[in-house]
């Protein structure tokens, strides 16, 4: 009975042993894996603040051409306003120019 004891005892202490290497060997998997999901984190957060800047220079950029179309717009606007001054004030010089020759041919 002894030595079956001794046998069990044994045998235990080889199972308690591997368990614990198990258990060793789990915790560090946990703790790569820990390290791996933060490396990934990193990489996709730098990624994302890559894409943040260069969408937010399109956007810029995009903003700065908004900005030059309509300055030329109202450029545009402000001279055919004046062309149409000076189209308006011809016409009218010469509808009078023109009333005056009938005028005086009648």
């Amino acid at each position: 009975m002894a030595a079956d004891n001794n046998k069990q005892e044994a045998t235990l202490a080889v199972i308690s042993t591997q368990i614990t290497m198990m258990n060793q060997n789990i915790m560090e998997n946990f703790k790569n894996i820990r390290e791996d999901i933060k490396s990934m984190e990193a990489a996709n957060r730098a990624n994302l603040e890559s894409l943040e800047g260069r969408l937010n220079k399109r956007i810029d950029s995009t903003n700065k051409r908004v900005e030059t179309l309509e300055k030329e717009e109202k450029d545009t606007i402000a001279t055919k306003a004046k062309h149409g001054v000076f189209a308006g004030g011809a016409g009218a010089v010469l509808t009078y120019g023109f009333l005056e020759l009938i005028k005086r041919l009648h």
